[in-house]
């Protein structure tokens, strides 16, 4: 079984690319992200869903929603073995290019990053 790749990078065994928790807005409480796809069109269309944690707040209410991408060969981010401060990502595999998902008030924005 491979346990790394590239120069000292774990695998993460438990890695889900639509699926990912973490306090992405630093408030101390768990957040997660799920990537929606939409399968009774021909094209790939997708959205990434982001909600506020503690579920049953006012705030998991309001989700941050990402329309209309193609999440093919692309995977949701966040955490190790990325170096902190952690932020929620989306990505293709083995790219530089991401764009962030970076909290903003009670939501969040998006960031087109290189990571070069």
């Amino acid at each position: 079984m491979k346990t790394t790749y590239g120069v000292g990078v774990k695998v993460l065994a438990d890695f889900h690319p639509y699926v990912v928790t973490g306090d992405f807005n630093g408030d101390g409480v768990e957040d997660f992200a799920v990537a929606v796809v939409d399968r009774s069109r021909k094209t790939r269309n997708s959205a990434v869903v982001v909600f506020n944690g503690p579920l049953g707040s006012d705030t998991a209410l309001h989700p941050f929603v990402v329309p209309g991408i193609d999440l093919a060969h692309q995977s949701l981010f966040f955490g190790p073995p990325a170096s902190k401060p952690y932020r929620l990502s989306i990505g293709y595999f083995k790219s530089d290019y991401i764009v962030e998902i970076l909290p903003k008030g009670n939501s969040y924005r998006l960031k087109e990053a290189d990571c070069h």
